[in-house]
């Protein structure tokens, strides 16, 4: 009978629908903005529903709050996307440094 696969204790399962979820809990286990090793989740920074590839390229760690944050907060999801693609902006400066 086969061994149910089991997750590291820091990274729950991601709840995005990416085959390359895993990989990236796998290569970053903290989440780009709070550094936290716990409930993390992959997001796609180019939402799949706007044509964002499903990829590890567009595939950014966040714990469930941040996660949470991005999807109902524009200016998260900005925050987010602006950082993850080496932009600076005065509304991400100093809030994510060290992040993504």
């Amino acid at each position: 009978m086969a061994q149910p696969q089991q997750t590291p204790d820091n990274s729950a399962p991601s709840l995005c629908h990416s085959r390359y979820a895993d990989e990236a809990l796998r290569r970053q286990p903290w989440c780009s903005i709070c550094a936290s090793t716990t409930d993390l989740e992959a997001h796609h920074v180019i939402w799949l529903e706007r044509g964002g590839a499903d990829s590890l390229a567009n595939l950014a760690v966040l714990c469930a709050t941040h996660h949470a944050l991005v999807h109902s907060d524009p200016s998260w999801d900005r925050r987010v996307h602006d950082r993850f693609f080496g932009v600076r902006s005065p509304l991400c400066a100093g809030l994510l440094d060290g992040a993504l």
